[in-house]
């Protein structure tokens, strides 16, 4: 694995996040030169002998505003309202607890073990 993060520059791409995987392709891409934090990004993907990387959309279970909001700074503000409000009227956290965080941490020990081992690591499920 590999990653850059760089940023203060206005010219080329703002942001590009790139998965290859053994099925596939994904790419994350900037829809703007604003800061990946304040708006909402591009997500292309190519399977098998696809040759080109194709826009995916993004599932509706993963949009919270109403169409027609700017996917800008405004954007990601309003979703992060949107779920607040959400989890105000459920009754529910709005984000992940410590439950996840051990899931997570697990996982990035896993992958800490495969690649000092060199050996596929197999991750158990806690449920």
């Amino acid at each position: 694995m590999s990653f850059q993060v760089r940023g203060g520059v206005n010219r080329g791409t703002a942001f590009l996040f790139e998965i290859h995987g053994d099925q596939g392709d994904l790419q994350l891409t900037a829809t703007s030169q604003a800061s990946m934090q304040r708006q909402e990004l591009n997500v292309r993907g190519a399977r098998g002998d696809e040759k080109e990387l194709a826009e995916l959309p993004i599932p509706g279970k993963y949009r919270w505003v109403p169409e027609g909001v700017a996917p800008d700074s405004r954007y990601n503000v309003a979703q992060l309202y949107a779920r607040l409000a959400e989890s105000i009227r459920d009754g529910k956290p709005v984000s992940p607890g410590f439950e996840a965080a051990v899931t997570r941490h697990r996982l990035i020990d896993s992958i800490v073990r495969a690649s000092e081992t060199g050996i596929r690591q197999v991750i158990e499920s806690s449920r």
